[in-house]
C-alpha cells in the first residue's frame, strides 16, 4: 500500500479517534480538509451557538480548535489558510520538541502502535499490513470503555449515544475465503 505516515484526529469531548493513512506528509492538508468536511456533514444534537453560524447556516466546524505539534506541515501557509480561513478553526500548536503538550494524540500513537504490533506478531504478518493493523486497533479502541469519558463510556457511545457492539469484529489476520456469486460453494468439510 506504500503508506508511510498516519494523521490522527481526536474529539476532545468524546475521545473518539479517526486516523488517515498517508504516503507523504504533503497529504496532511488533503486529509484535514476531508475530515473537516466530514465533521461539517454530521448530524449534531444540542443547542446551536450563534458564533457557529456561517453564511446563515449552522457550521459545527467554525470555532473548533485544532491542536497540532509544531511540524512544518502544520505551520505552512496552506494549512493555516485551510484551517483559519476556509473552515474558521482556531489553530493551536505545541512548542517544538514538547510532545507532552499533545498528550492525547501521543498516547493514541502509543496505544495503536503497540496494539498493531502485537496483532501482527500474533498472526506472523509482514510489515506491509501495518496500516490495516492500526485501523483495526483504532476500531477496537473506540468501542472499548474508557475512564476518559463520564461513566466510563466508550468513545463510540459518547459520540453516538448508542452502546457499542463488537459482534462484527473478527480476530485480526484471520483467514477468510472469498466466494464469487455464480460459482459453487465449498463444502463445510473442505
Amino acid at each position: 500500500n506504500g503508506y508511510m505516515y498516519v494523521l490522527g484526529f481526536i474529539d476532545a469531548k468524546t475521545s473518539t479517534s479517526w486516523i488517515a493513512p498517508m504516503h507523504s506528509q504533503k497529504e496532511v492538508k488533503l486529509w484535514t480538509e476531508r475530515f473537516l468536511i466530514w465533521v461539517r456533514n454530521q448530524k449534531v444534537d444540542g443547542d446551536v451557538s450563534l458564533e457557529l453560524v456561517r453564511d446563515g447556516l449552522w457550521d459545527p466546524v467554525a470555532g473548533m480548535t485544532i491542536q497540532t505539534d509544531s511540524a512544518s506541515v502544520f505551520r505552512s501557509d496552506a494549512f493555516r489558510t485551510l484551517a483559519e480561513n476556509q473552515f474558521r478553526c482556531k489553530l493551536q500548536q505545541s512548542p517544538p520538541y514538547e510532545q507532552s503538550k499533545n498528550g492525547k494524540i501521543e498516547r493514541l500513537w502509543r496505544t495503536l502502535g503497540e496494539s498493531a504490533k502485537a496483532m501482527m506478531l500474533a498472526r506472523d504478518l509482514p510489515p506491509s499490513y501495518w496500516w490495516w493493523a492500526w485501523k483495526h486497533a483504532n476500531t477496537i479502541r473506540d468501542l472499548k470503555r474508557t475512564s476518559a469519558n463520564e461513566g466510563k463510556m466508550s468513545p463510540w457511545e459518547a459520540r453516538t449515544g448508542q452502546k457499542p457492539s463488537m459482534a462484527h469484529l473478527h480476530a485480526f489476520g484471520a483467514k477468510v475465503f472469498v466466494w464469487k456469486p455464480g460459482t459453487p460453494k465449498l463444502a463445510a468439510s473442505a
